[in-house]
């Protein structure tokens, strides 16, 4: 998992490795939090995961591929997105992923290191 963790944290630094961006840090953080959360509703049963693309109750092997997929897609993604307009795209995932966070915090999923 902490592995796991560290790619998708790490992926964005790679990509764009002259020059970080806060917008781009700040929605792989948000990313990675999803990621942990999704991983606890994957290990504990309790709670059904709201994705369609993994499925309602998906593996921990689900899991992973899909959120390391989608920070290398997102990443890739956003060096084609013009430069001037690159923070609104990051902002547009850190609040899709966002909300996602905040409704699983809402529904007592917690992060588990």
């Amino acid at each position: 998992m902490k592995t796991m963790l560290l790619l998708i944290l790490i992926i964005p630094m790679a990509v764009n490795a002259k020059s970080p961006d806060w917008f781009m840090i700040s929605a792989n953080s948000i990313i990675a939090i999803d990621y942990l959360q999704t991983l606890e509703i994957a290990q504990s049963g309790e709670w059904n995961e709201r994705n369609p693309i993994m499925g309602e109750y998906p593996s921990t092997g689900d899991v992973n591929r899909y959120f390391v997929s989608l920070a290398i897609i997102y990443n890739v993604a956003a060096q084609f997105v013009p430069k001037k307009h690159r923070n609104k795209f990051y902002v547009a995932i850190g609040l899709g992923h966002g909300s996602a966070v905040v409704h699983n915090y809402s529904a007592g999923i917690r992060i588990q290191f």
